[in-house]
């Protein structure tokens, strides 16, 4: 089946990562870009559907996801009106499955949209679930994106800051090292 898609990049001039000599993206910025993307574009105003990030490492997965918390927790103190919910699910290559539904074993991050049984879910308040009010945002690796199987309408939106962890040999110095680069166009 075909899924319409519609990418949207940032406008030129208006990238927000500082590069190094050799390409090595510097700082952090990508990550806040991202989710105040997310939150302005998506979440803020209602869009219905939940949302898959992709980040180049697992420690940006629990950072994006407290920076979109704490968004909304600031959203909610400057308008009381503001019910949006969400809660991050994080994938990465050690994800591991557990019971989940019918009893079968699967990352529960990619499973059917049942996520209502999940823990995460329970924590919500039954007037903010009967609303649907609650939001599914899935943070995930790159490499852990080359691994996921979307099964029925999980996703409906998609966030990729088009970054990945590279591991680059020195031979002058006889050393590796990780580089954080823009994962090229052809990929």
């Amino acid at each position: 089946p075909n899924f319409p898609v519609k990418p949207v990049y940032l406008p030129p001039g208006q990238e927000v990562n500082r590069l190094a000599p050799n390409g090595e993206v510097i700082g952090k910025d990508y990550l806040k870009k991202s989710v105040e993307i997310m939150f302005d574009n998506i979440i803020k105003p209602g869009l219905p559907g939940d949302i898959l990030a992709l980040y180049p490492s697992v420690g940006d997965l629990k950072e994006a996801c407290l920076e979109l918390q704490k968004m909304m927790k600031n959203e909610k103190m400057k308008n009381s009106s503001f019910e949006k919910s969400a809660f991050c699910i994080e994938l990465h290559s050690k994800s591991s499955s557990r019971p989940y539904g019918n009893g079968t074993e699967e990352n529960y991050a990619v499973g059917n949209k049942s996520y209502k049984v999940l823990p995460e879910y329970s924590k919500f308040t039954d007037e903010n679930q009967e609303k649907g009010n609650i939001r599914r945002v899935v943070m995930a690796t790159e490499v852990a994106e080359s691994a996921i199987t979307l099964k029925g309408d999980i996703v409906d939106w998609v966030i990729d800051t088009g970054l990945s962890n590279n591991v680059v040999y020195y031979p002058n110095v006889e050393m590796e090292a990780l580089e954080k680069k823009y994962i090229s166009v052809a990929n």
